[in-house]
Order: C-alpha cells, then sequence, then structure tokens
C-alpha cells in the first residue's frame, strides 16, 4: 500500500523530478485508481470537443476559470466535421484538476452520462524511471537483424522516446524518425527534442529512458524484415515526462500512413506507453485518438505493453480493447523461457496476450558514462550498441512486429492481430477469475 506514499522516497529519479513541487508547482498527483499506482496530471483538463455543445459543461468550465489552450488536432488538415468528431481539448485550471474532474462528473450529464472530461495524464511510471522493469544491461552478444525487404512493405510507427543512431539499424535501411510534438503554453504544438543519453536533467549521466525507441526498433526489425519503420520520438524536457495529448496527437497524425484506395491498410503502431488513469476509465485523448485511426486506416493495429507495476489495473491504451476499440492489442511479459507470467508484468481481463519480455536483447546505446542513480549506480557498464532489458515495453514490440509479418495484400495488420490473438494457445491471464489470454511464447 502506498496510503502514506511521498514522491520523495521514489525510486525513480523522474518521478522525484516530475512530482518535486519546487521544480513543478503546477504538477498533482493522485493514487488514485489503486495504491500501487500513480497517476500525475499537470494542473490541466481534457474535455472532448463534442462534449462542449454542452452548455452546463461550458458554464462549469467558466466557474473552474479554465482557459483553453488548444486542441489535440490543431495544425492537422482535418474536416470541421471530423474535429468535432474526433478533437479533444486542452484546459488550463488554477486548481487540482482531479478534483474537477469529480465535480464534473457530479454535477453534469450528457446523453445520461458523465461528460468526457480527465485529468491531462503526464506518463509517470509508478516505479522507474522508464517504462521497463527495471534497468538495462550491457552485453557483447548482438541480435542479427536481417535487411529491410522492401517487397510489399508494411508500415510500422514507433512512438516512444525516439531514435538515436544505430549502425546495424543504419545499415538495415527502412528506417526514418520524426519528433513527437507537446501543446506548450502558448497553444503551440512544439517539436519535442530528439532522444539523447543526457536530456534531462543535464547532470553527466545517462538518462534512463535514453534509447528506450532504438531498443524497440531493433525488436521490431528482428521480428519484421518487411517492416517500414518510422520511429517518432517524445522527450517532453520541461516536464521530464511526456502527456497524454502529445502522443495521442502522434496517433493521429501517422493515421493515414500505409493507407491507399488500391491496397488495404499497412500500418502498425507500436506505442511504447502504458498509464494509468483517474478511476480507472479510458483515456479521454486515445480514446478520440484511436477513433480517428479506425475512422481514417480501418486496417490499422496499435500495440501497446500492460504495463509494469504487477497490478491488474487497466493501463491505457493496452486495456481499450477490453472496452470495444478492436484496432488495440495490449500485451503482457512473460518470463524468458515463456512458462509463466513475469512478476513484474500486470496482468488481468484486459491484457489481450503476453509474450516474452525478461531478459530481452536489442539495439542499444554506445556509451562510457555511468547511467541515473536508480540505474545500478555501482557498476559502471560499458555499452557498446547491444542491451539486455526486461519489461512489458518489450514484448508488445515482438508482438507488433508478429502482426506486421502477417500482414499482406488481402490481409490488414487489424485482420493479422485477429488472426494471430485466434489462433495462439490460451493461458491464464492472471487476473484471478479463470479468464485467458493469448500465449505468444513462440515469439523469440
Amino acid at each position: 500500500m502506498l496510503s502514506d506514499w511521498d514522491p520523495a522516497n521514489s525510486p525513480s529519479s523522474l518521478t522525484r523530478r516530475l512530482l518535486d513541487d519546487r521544480r513543478n508547482p503546477n504538477v498533482v498527483w493522485s493514487l488514485d485508481p489503486h495504491p500501487a499506482l500513480v497517476t500525475a496530471s499537470a494542473n490541466e483538463l481534457l474535455v472532448r470537443t463534442s462534449h462542449l455543445r454542452s452548455e452546463m459543461l461550458a458554464q462549469e468550465l467558466r466557474e473552474l476559470n479554465a482557459v483553453r489552450v488548444g486542441s489535440m488536432l490543431d495544425g492537422l488538415s482535418l474536416s470541421d466535421e471530423e474535429r468535432e468528431q474526433f478533437d479533444v481539448e486542452l484546459y488550463r485550471l488554477d486548481g487540482d484538476p482531479f478534483e474537477a474532474v469529480e465535480r464534473l462528473h457530479e454535477h453534469i450529464e450528457i446523453d445520461s452520462r458523465p461528460p468526457q472530461v480527465s485529468p491531462h495524464h503526464v506518463l509517470v511510471p509508478s516505479n522507474w524511471a522508464h517504462c521497463p522493469a527495471g534497468p538495462p544491461t550491457a552485453t557483447n552478444a548482438p541480435v542479427f537483424i536481417d535487411p529491410f525487404d522492401p517487397t510489399d512493405s508494411v508500415d510500422v510507427v514507433v512512438i516512444d522516446s525516439g531514435y538515436i543512431e544505430h549502425p546495424v539499424l543504419h545499415a538495415r535501411g527502412g528506417l526514418a524518425s520524426a519528433q513527437g510534438q507537446y501543446l506548450a503554453a502558448d497553444g503551440r504544438w512544439t517539436a519535442e527534442p530528439p532522444d539523447g543519453l543526457d536530456r534531462s536533467p543535464v547532470d553527466g549521466l545517462v538518462d534512463a529512458i535514453a534509447g528506450h525507441g532504438t531498443f524497440i526498433a531493433g525488436l521490431v526489425a528482428t521480428g519484421c524484415s518487411r517492416a517500414k519503420m518510422t520511429i517518432v520520438g517524445h522527450r517532453h524536457i520541461d516536464l521530464t515526462a511526456t502527456t497524454e495529448l502529445a502522443v495521442a496527437r502522434s496517433i493521429c497524425a501517422s493515421a493515414s500512413v500505409g493507407s491507399t484506395q488500391t491496397r488495404p491498410s499497412g500500418l502498425v503502431i507500436a506505442c511504447g506507453y502504458a498509464f494509468a488513469t483517474q478511476g480507472c476509465v479510458p483515456s479521454v485523448a486515445f480514446a478520440a485518438a484511436l477513433s480517428y485511426l479506425a475512422s481514417v486506416n480501418p486496417g490499422a493495429m496499435l500495440v501497446a505493453p500492460a504495463g509494469n507495476e504487477a497490478v491488474d489495473a487497466p493501463q491505457w491504451p493496452a486495456a481499450f480493447r477490453s472496452v470495444g476499440y478492436t484496432n488495440v492489442v495490449g500485451v503482457g511479459s512473460l518470463t524468458r523461457c515463456g512458462a509463466k507470467i513475469a512478476r513484474f508484468s500486470n496482468r488481468g481481463d484486459w491484457v489481450d496476450c503476453f509474450a516474452i519480455g525478461e531478459d530481452v536483447v536489442s539495439t542499444h546505446i554506445t556509451t562510457r558514462r555511468p547511467m541515473a542513480a536508480e540505474e545500478l549506480p555501482e557498476v559502471k557498464q560499458l555499452f557498446t550498441g547491444w542491451s539486455e532489458w526486461s519489461g512489458t515495453s518489450f514484448a508488445a514490440p515482438k508482438v507488433a512486429a508478429a502482426i506486421a509479418a502477417r500482414a499482406r495484400e488481402g490481409l490488414s495488420p487489424r485482420e493479422a492481430a485477429d488472426d494471430l490473438l485466434a489462433t495462439a494457445p490460451r493461458m491464464p491471464n492472471g487476473g484471478g477469475n479463470g479468464g485467458t489470454a493469448a500465449n505468444l511464447a513462440e515469439l523469440r
């Protein structure tokens, strides 16, 4: 139980910095919905655009002194009808967004349901300064990666920390990188900085998240030679972590990739994030983005990790399939031998499948610098481009690659995912109620 939890005691330097009220006085946090999960927000509120037609909601926002900053789809080429249907507005508050959401849900109903409003969640992990379940370990045992095969290629967009150039991935080809965006205080969508070894804080130590996107890219490349990858990077230095709206916007910006009038969709999105929300409800921003993705690119599929807190509380976006979004697959982690669920992996009815995510080897950074304090400070490792790492973040890309490898003309990634889940052997999902999930231990 973390009922008396103090951010200063977190093993994660990222969590400590983010929730330090002297450094980030506008960031508030909560232990809702689960005593082992931290939910944080930057004193901001998300509101589904279509719900702003409610005069009651508009009046409550005025009483809260909510100031509109911008929206998820600002600057993207959409029709007014699409904006009305899929957009999400960001408001800045003077007070606590968690309390504001409780007030709005208590006072307002739209179509007999609470309004689609939520705190603007900062994607902060509860236990570590990165998505995996622990620190990486340098290794000199590389993995063979086939050259990119452009024949009937499948687009794979990796949304994560970004890309630090790796010689093997560079030689493979079929890879590009781009920077994600965050909504700045002036209402402009602003490019996030590229991934790097020492971005935040600049202290001479390797950031815990550094190379995370490169590691995932290596797993996708290993599992699918036809994967034409674009790595979209999110390294929001001001907050030290990226936000829900920023990642959701990257999904929307990628939605039309791989979709043409002459062939089925060829898009798989490997999203590296897992986060809790107030009350365990689906993320407002991701719900809108996934609906937009399904509208623009009905054959596309998003694959996401289940998270690493060893709990059964749903994490987003991985849990979206359990609430009716069939363009999402949530992936938990198996142990190294594939015999059981890894101790760190989240589990439960909302997890669709499990793959090996423990002691995974992939492309990583090259450096002699020591890592951040929580990253085995007693050991100075020499990273030579390859590492061994554990986490659901590294089980999910294997599934993304398997879906991409199955997709072909006449079989979209969404159909390939359905086929993969339906034909795999079943295993207990760890929820304790007899439910099962697909066992994808064969994905090495």
